[in-house]
């Protein structure tokens, strides 16, 4: 950790939110500077969302973004892990969930 920003080994490639054709590479080096955690409920059930930032793609203009959906019975099991950037910075805005459903946010 230095100045706030962990530091670590390339992140695994994976599906960007928009398809096969869009978003970049990983970065070579993954610098967690920012992590967001969100519980929500889906299907009823308690979910965790996190977003993390880890960096700039180094093939494209936009970062390299992961949201990341644990499910919270029991021990955290990740369910579902995609790349989101669609910029340079990528966050949860206000408001941070629309309910879909009765039993989802």
């Amino acid at each position: 950790e230095k100045h706030g920003t962990f530091k670590g080994g390339p992140p695994i490639d994976m599906r960007h939110v928009q398809g096969p054709d869009a978003g970049g590479s990983p970065p070579e080096t993954t610098s967690l500077s920012n992590a967001t955690v969100l519980a929500v409920k889906a299907g009823g059930k308690d979910r965790l969302a996190m977003l993390f930032d880890l960096g700039d793609s180094p093939d494209s203009a936009e970062g390299y973004a992961v949201l990341a959906l644990y499910d919270t019975a029991g021990k955290p099991t990740l369910l579902d892990a995609v790349n989101v950037a669609l910029d340079r910075d990528t966050y949860f805005q206000e408001p941070d969930r629309l309910s879909v459903g009765a039993n989802d946010d």
